[in-house]
């Protein structure tokens, strides 16, 4: 039997240039409602869907930066140019 679960929480993301607010399930959010602090990353995983010219996303999963890091880094490049490194008197 396929069971229907009502979306039960709104969370609004904001980066300070842009705002999105999310649907999630009420039992999902109570595991991952430490991740939520302001002024912290996250990283999210969405499901989106356009309606009468509206986007609506649904939250999947979310990852804290540390958490990301180590688990899915496996290499860091950088690149610094040699007039990066000069100082400017």
């Amino acid at each position: 039997m396929l069971q229907t679960l009502a979306i039960d929480v709104a969370i609004t993301l904001d980066d300070g240039t842009y705002r999105r607010e999310i649907s999630c399930y009420l039992e999902q959010f109570n595991r991952l409602k430490h991740l939520f602090k302001i002024g912290e990353i996250i990283i999210v995983k969405l499901t989106a869907r356009e309606s009468d010219g509206r986007l609506f996303a649904t939250l999947r999963y979310a990852y804290s930066l540390l958490e990301c890091r180590l688990n899915y880094l496996t290499a860091l490049h950088i690149k610094i140019h040699s007039q990066d490194t000069q100082k400017n008197d």
